[in-house]
C-alpha cells in the first residue's frame, strides 16, 4: 500500500546523513506524519536529497525565508507572480 505523507512535511523533517570520516552525503532521513500516532521514519538517496536541495534553493531565489517549520511544498507558501518568473 502506498501512503501519501508528504503534505505535512516541513524543512525540519528532513535531515541529511553524512559519513563522519569523509563528510560524503550517504542519504537523508525523513520523519513522515511527525507528531502523530502514524509517525514513521524513512530515507531517501543522496540523489533525491540533492534534488530537494535544488528545489529549496529555487524557493529561496523567489524570496522564501526557510525555517525548520517551513512546508517543503512551494505552492503551499507562495503565489508565483508570472511577470517575476519572466525576469529570471
Amino acid at each position: 500500500m502506498i501512503r501519501i505523507g508528504f503534505q505535512g512535511l516541513t524543512e525540519g523533517c528532513i535531515k541529511p546523513i553524512h559519513d563522519e570520516k569523509t563528510g560524503k552525503l550517504l542519504a537523508a532521513h525523513i520523519v513522515v506524519y511527525k507528531g502523530t500516532e502514524e509517525e514513521y521514519d524513512t530515507f531517501i538517496s543522496p540523489e533525491a536529497y540533492h534534488a530537494y536541495e535544488e528545489y529549496r534553493n529555487l524557493m529561496v531565489k523567489f524570496g522564501e525565508e526557510i525555517t525548520k517549520n517551513s512546508s517543503i511544498w512551494f505552492q503551499d507558501r507562495i503565489e508565483l507572480n508570472v511577470s517575476r518568473l519572466r525576469t529570471m
